[in-house]
Formats: C-alpha cells, sequence, structure tokens
C-alpha cells in the first residue's frame, strides 16, 4: 500500500505568473486602451462639430438682429410698418449709414434668407433662416420686436431682440 507521505504535491501558487501570461495582460489592456482612446477621439470630434455649427448660425443670426436693430433705432415709430415677413420704415435724414443713403428701409424673409431692401439695391443679412419665421411687431410703448428662427443641420435657435426707435430731436 502506498502512503500519502509518498506523494508530495507542491502549490505552484506562490511561483507567480508566467512571462506568457504577464504579456497576454499587457496585450490585451493595451487593445483596450486603444479603442477607449479611439471611442473618446471620435465623440469629441462630433461634438466639436455640432458646436461649431451650432454657434456659426448664432453669431450669424445675431448679427443680422443686431444690424436691424441700429437701423430701426434710426427712425421714427410712426414709420414703421409690418407686412407678412417684413417691416418696412423710414429712417430719419440725419441716420448714420454712410454707405447707403436710401431712407426707406424694409427688412424681409426671402426663402431662406433675410435681405435688407433699399433703393441702393438688396443685400442679404443672414442665411439659413427656417421658412415663415421671421416677425415683427410694435408695442404700445413704440418698442419695434423681431423674431425668427435659424436652423442648420441638428441645430436651431429661436433669435429675438427689441428696440425702441429714437423720437428725432
Amino acid at each position: 500500500m502506498i502512503s500519502s507521505s509518498q506523494f508530495s504535491f507542491r502549490c505552484r501558487s506562490s511561483d507567480g505568473y508566467t512571462i506568457i501570461e504577464t504579456t497576454v495582460v499587457i496585450v490585451l489592456v493595451a487593445l483596450l486602451a486603444a479603442f477607449s482612446f479611439q471611442a473618446i477621439i471620435m465623440a469629441t470630434d462630433t461634438y466639436l462639430t455640432a458646436t461649431q455649427e451650432y454657434l456659426e448660425i448664432f453669431q450669424e443670426g445675431k448679427t443680422a438682429l443686431e444690424k436691424m436693430a441700429r437701423e430701426i433705432k434710426e427712425t421714427d415709430p410712426g414709420s414703421v410698418s409690418f407686412g407678412s415677413g417684413s417691416v418696412s420704415f423710414t429712417k430719419h435724414t440725419d441716420h448714420d449709414t454712410p454707405e447707403d443713403s436710401s431712407l426707406d428701409v424694409t427688412f424681409k424673409q426671402v426663402g431662406n434668407t433675410i435681405e435688407r431692401q433699399t433703393a441702393a439695391g438688396d443685400f442679404t443679412l443672414t442665411e439659413n433662416v427656417a421658412g415663415g419665421s421671421f416677425s415683427a411687431a410694435i408695442d404700445g410703448n413704440n418698442v419695434v420686436t423681431l423674431n425668427f428662427t435659424v436652423a442648420k443641420g441638428s441645430g436651431v435657435i429661436n433669435l429675438r431682440t427689441a428696440v425702441l426707435p429714437r423720437l428725432p430731436e
């Protein structure tokens, strides 16, 4: 009969990992890191593209609103008239628009643009305007409110400003 003392079992767990096991683990971790890094790069690129598009249409629309407000400020509140998708007015004779001496000005939505129309010609103020979104109104205090929506790709921005035309001195 063989006794249990004749067989010796050694536990190899205290010997550590082999070089092959260590190498496999390092390779797997490196692959996971590479895929994670690629996913982060793609997400960042998508975010930057969307943000750039949003800021581009916002800045274009904001600039158009500022130009319209500046010109409406140079008019008498009684000369402002409104149409469907347009606002017309007559500026004071001492207005501050040196490149265009026209007194009669109309801001009108034409397709997906808002144009500044005068006797000197038409000028596009902004593009990417949502269809039928341009509107203007005047309240009891003679404050003119301008509204429109710019849209491009997934970015949709509602823009609004209010301006008080100055009374002649």
